[in-house]
């Protein structure tokens, strides 16, 4: 999930799924488990475009016009990737408790 959302901060939501769905499959073939909780981390992370204005389209349009910087982005997407994740994460434990933990 970490992974995802620093990837989507810099190359976007396409390429981060792009590069980091091998490594949940990796990962859920590995612990012999099945891959929807990983595969909806990976998206969840990959959608998490809070930290930097190239992250998202909308960002950028804002950015300019709005005299925002990267600075001001990252201020505020920060704790909001924070709470982001944590509900989310905390969501796919709930829903797939019974398949991750034995």
């Amino acid at each position: 999930m970490l992974i995802a959302v620093l990837l989507t901060s810099l190359i976007g939501n396409v390429g981060a799924v792009s590069i980091s769905f091998p490594l949940a499959y990796a990962l859920s073939i590995s612990l012999e488990t099945i891959g929807h909780p990983f595969y909806l981390a990976m998206a969840f992370g990959a959608s998490a475009a809070f930290l930097t204005p190239i992250s998202y389209q909308t960002n950028l349009i804002v950015y300019g016009p709005g005299g925002y910087s990267f600075k001001d982005f990252f201020k505020i997407g920060l704790p909001v990737t924070i709470i982001y994740l944590t509900m989310s994460l905390t969501g796919i434990i709930y829903l797939y408790k019974d398949y991750l933990m034995p």
